[in-house]
């Protein structure tokens, strides 16, 4: 383990709206795919006491935004052989644009501090720089 990272676990939580606790439903979970059934759809740990289910065809070990409604849509999934949560991969900026939730950020590399401060991608600057 990194030096740097040997006292992380010490930390409180982030309690951010894209870091949910178990316990928590929202219309959005962020996942890990671990498995893809060419033909059916693929299977998403969303950090629940059950697996979800997508019927994208989405390569394994890739982060997903999953849009999975107002309350959970259950289903047996006979390719999967369990009861799954069934929904939708969605582009990680639909929660903010359709909703208003804060959903995370995004960074990029800039080239040197100029490229920084002069090379925003974004109408009227950054909101914040680290």
């Amino acid at each position: 383990m990194h030096p740097d990272l040997k006292l992380a676990g010490l930390l409180p939580p982030l309690d951010a709206p894209h870091h949910m606790r178990a316990v928590e439903w929202k219309p959005y979970r962020e996942g890990l795919v671990l498995k893809l059934q060419p033909g059916v759809g693929c299977y998403i740990d969303i950090g629940l006491d059950r697996m979800a289910f997508a019927p994208q065809q989405v390569s394994p070990n890739t982060r997903v935004t999953l849009h999975v409604g107002q309350g959970p849509t259950v289903q047996y999934m006979q390719d999967f052989g369990e009861n799954m949560i069934v929904g939708q991969v969605v582009p990680p900026s639909q929660p903010r644009q359709q909703h208003g939730m804060y959903w995370g950020y995004t960074v990029r590399l800039a080239k040197g501090l100029h490229g920084l401060v002069h090379d925003c991608p974004y109408k009227g600057g950054y909101d914040l720089k680290l």
